[in-house]
């Protein structure tokens, strides 16, 4: 019985990937704008992603000010973003309401968890990231979410694990699966960039985020996004940033967190938010 059952279990999972990966295809597929596909230029998906992975690289750091919305269902609220991400694996978050006032410092606080601030609580909570909770919804590993906030599609983390090539109506889709993750990615030429895309666990449907990129022009010979767009779909929520300011590989990042420095006396606990 033992045997039968690990059997069974091994066949679910060995499901659920497969439906995991072919449900992200479909929507990100399904949702995106049709346009004439000879329009655009023909390429290999071995020049296209050397051509993506070459872009990504040149970006260390990045030092940003936005204007954001959160959404949750019918409730909104805006919020400023200062935030530093370097994507050696550090970032420091400041978000502000109005009159200036902090609301949540955030920073990654470990290989796999973040911590986030809470002033008028003064509480910091500790996030797992990436993890595999039967049920719990969480961000996305630490260098997934560092090239999210950067403007950038983790495509070099995905390269050798290609699975499907697809011209569409914008540009080329390029799937991807390794290591119980899934990316499907968007790219769009003049020049090569990618515009969104979808992330998702294969141990968890609803482990999924939906990312946007958009508004953005050349600097420097690198594509830079004037929006940024990530969706919850599980949740319900939706974070939308307008970047105001957008700055890439400054000498000196300085990271030194207002919340750490005030953490004596502050309640440690830990939840389960994106």
């Amino acid at each position: 019985m033992n045997g039968i059952a690990l059997e069974v279990n091994f066949v679910i999972k060995y499901l659920l990937i497969i439906i995991t990966f072919a449900l992200v295809n479909i929507c990100f597929y399904g949702c995106a704008a049709q346009k004439d596909v000879s329009q655009i230029k023909k390429i290999t998906a071995e020049e296209l992603i050397d051509s993506l992975i070459a872009t990504d690289t040149l970006v260390d750091n990045v030092h940003l000010t936005a204007k954001g919305k959160f959404t949750v269902g019918d409730e909104q609220s805006t919020f400023m973003l200062a935030l530093l991400a370097d994507r050696s694996g550090k970032m420091q978050a400041r978000i502000s309401g109005p009159l200036g006032m902090t609301i949540a410092a955030i920073w990654i606080c470990g290989r796999d968890s973040m911590c986030i601030f809470i002033p008028s609580k003064n509480t910091v909570l500790v996030e797992p990231l990436g993890a595999d909770i039967p049920d719990v919804v969480l961000p996305p590993a630490a260098p997934v979410m560092l090239d999210m906030f950067c403007g950038i599609a983790p495509i070099y983390r995905f390269a050798d694990s290609l699975t499907n090539f697809e011209k569409g109506g914008r540009g080329y889709y390029l799937s991807f699966q390794h290591d119980k993750q899934v990316l499907v990615a968007l790219a769009e030429p003049n020049p090569w960039h990618i515009s969104e895309f979808q992330w998702a666990k294969t141990t968890n449907p609803r482990e999924q985020v939906d990312v946007e990129f958009s508004d953005g022009k050349m600097r420097d010979g690198i594509w830079c996004p004037g929006k940024i767009k990530v969706t919850a779909p599980a949740l319900g929520q939706k974070i939308e940033v307008i970047i105001k300011k957008y700055e890439r590989n400054i000498d000196c990042l300085l990271y030194t967190s207002d919340a750490a420095d005030e953490l004596d006396g502050v309640d440690l606990g830990g939840r389960r938010i994106i």
